[in-house]
């Protein structure tokens, strides 16, 4: 996951997520789903959502759109300093 803040949390959420028959599978897609998301938009970190939100919120149900915006030059240069790439 993205962001590991809020461990705990996100760990009990994913338990009740499993015993009421998410699987795996599942939130590993919706994981994935959610980083190309991430990286389609270039957040700056603090907009990604932490462990314990993105859980809890069973937010691998969510749709993401991963076709790429264009930045501004203010965007693309914070993303360059942040994340060097």
């Amino acid at each position: 996951y993205p962001r590991k803040i809020g461990k705990k949390r996100a760990f009990e959420a994913y338990k009740r997520a499993i015993k009421s028959g998410t699987t795996d599978e599942v939130i590993a897609d919706g994981i994935e789903r959610y980083r190309q998301y991430v990286e389609s938009r270039k957040f700056e970190e603090k907009y990604i959502k932490q462990g314990s939100t993105w859980f809890a919120g069973e937010c691998w149900n969510d749709e993401y759109d991963i076709s790429a915006r264009q930045l501004t030059a203010d965007e693309e240069r914070e993303y360059q300093e942040l994340w060097g790439g």
